[in-house]
């Protein structure tokens, strides 16, 4: 759902930390296909995990609790919006 400026910008950023590298398309050499290097492949996994475990710490709350986390989870959230 992204312009291919945005795409661009995006893969730029990746690259530029070593996650990801441009390689051409063996078919179409205007292609260039985008692969997760070493490196970002591990980032991926470590997110993953951290997620699991996020998702697993949230799954421990009652609904009250997270009711509560919820609402202050929105309080921050508006705080830091610039011009809040």
């Amino acid at each position: 759902m992204c312009d291919a400026s945005n795409v661009t910008g995006i893969v730029d950023r990746l690259e530029a930390r070593g996650l990801v590298r441009r390689e051409p398309d063996p078919s179409d050499r205007r292609v260039k296909n985008v692969v997760a290097t070493d490196e970002g492949r591990e980032t991926i996994r470590r997110v993953r995990a951290e997620m699991q475990a996020t998702h697993t710490a949230l799954d421990a709350l009652g609904e009250e609790e997270r009711t509560a986390l919820y609402g202050l989870l929105e309080l921050l959230r508006d705080g830091l919006r610039p011009g809040a």
